[in-house]
């Protein structure tokens, strides 16, 4: 069987993005 590893670059684009998101609102 094949165990799911989350997408590294999917997640470093999600930390990227709500990182973004929380300089922007500040």
């Amino acid at each position: 069987q094949v165990v799911e590893k989350p997408d590294t670059e999917a997640v470093r684009g999600m930390i990227n993005t709500v990182a973004h998101l929380l300089e922007v609102s500040e």
